[in-house]
């Protein structure tokens, strides 16, 4: 293949594995086969809206399968993949998106209201609300293998930091950054493609996306993608999917309400990461065998998120990252050389 990017992920995957699970979402489910079937149809779409080489698209919305095909469809084409904080007010949005200079904006119907406010504000060309509209989009776009010419030092997502000291600030992570990442996890979390990752934090945090689905996904597992925390909800869900890893932040394990879960139904989970240490006074027992792993990462300091809550102007930061540097479009600029090479098939 041409493509040595996240782009060729849902292709390399289904060829090996085309009926394993590929992600859990509301009840339904999609193997590997159908997801890269899913992710080359969004490519097309994509290019029919335009979107080429180096383009930016922007996903607005929550834990979804969406999202995941969004991010393998741009970069399927060579475009950039910017997810967006489903907390953030309009205009800092609208700021992101011309920062970005996202000309194709996918949100989730619950957000259209926030939408409908940044429209005047925001330089989109095109808008996709996820539900019928992007099922009918995949519907009537061809299905023909793509394979462009992408490169591991190519910038692959652009994730913004929430601006608490200033303006938002787009870091900018390469092809080789998250697969690198990813390796690092494979071998210190020992993930296999038999296990089963919860994806509970938001995924347009890097801890979510890129230290527990993307690992998974490379590897082959599953990922049982929650909307949101619902602390009566998470375990029960661990024992009914018999999760064995996943990620949270201290005050999901704070809130957890296990007299009204299933007993002894995170015995399943093997292992676990979360952002800052537990405050010490009396909280509720987190669960067995939390830790504080942090995932090894070449790029990156460990995810420190802050707890999913309501808030529009200081959302969770994703931190500013040492060794930046100011790129042309403004974005901060993580982009390291690496000896990976990935062979042709």
């Amino acid at each position: 293949m041409r493509d040595q990017g996240l782009g060729s992920w849902p292709a390399r995957r289904a060829r090996m594995a085309p009926e394993a699970t590929a992600v859990v979402h509301d009840g339904g489910s999609l193997s590997y086969g159908e997801l890269a079937a899913r992710v080359t149809r969004l490519a097309h779409a994509l290019r029919a809206l335009g979107v080429g080489h180096g383009d930016r698209v922007a996903y607005l919305g929550a834990n979804h399968p969406a999202l995941a095909e969004t991010l393998f469809a741009a970069n399927t084409l060579g475009a950039v993949f910017v997810p967006l904080n489903t907390r953030l007010a309009a205009p800092e949005l609208a700021f992101i998106l011309g920062d970005a200079g996202a000309p194709v904006l996918l949100y989730d119907a619950e957000l259209t209201d926030v939408v409908d406010a940044l429209r005047d504000d925001a330089e989109v060309k095109h808008y996709v609300e996820v539900g019928s509209a992007y099922e009918e989009l995949l519907a009537n776009a061809p299905d023909d293998p793509l394979d462009e010419t992408v490169g591991l030092d190519e910038v692959c997502m652009i994730q913004y930091t929430s601006g608490t000291s200033g303006r938002p600030k787009g870091v900018m992570l390469t092809h080789a950054n998250i697969a690198w990442n990813c390796f690092n996890m494979l071998l210190d979390g020992d993930i296999a493609s038999d296990d089963v990752a919860l994806v509970v934090a938001p995924m347009f945090h890097t801890a979510a996306l890129n230290t527990v689905f993307l690992p998974g996904f490379l590897k082959g597992g599953t990922s049982v993608l929650m909307h949101g925390f619902d602390p009566d909800r998470v375990l029960d869900v661990i024992a009914e999917h018999r999760v064995t890893r996943m990620f949270g932040v201290p005050a999901m394990y704070q809130a957890r309400e296990p007299e009204h879960s299933t007993p002894h139904c995170h015995h399943t989970v093997r292992r676990q990461w979360r952002g800052p240490r537990l405050p010490a006074g009396p909280t509720r027992k987190p669960v067995d065998g939390a830790g504080a792993t942090s995932p090894a990462s070449p790029t990156a300091a460990p995810a420190r998120s802050a707890a999913p809550g309501p808030t529009t102007t200081a959302p969770g930061t994703l931190g500013r990252q040492p060794g930046c540097r100011r790129s042309p479009k403004g974005c901060r600029s993580l982009r390291r050389k690496s000896p990976l090479e990935v062979g042709h098939s």
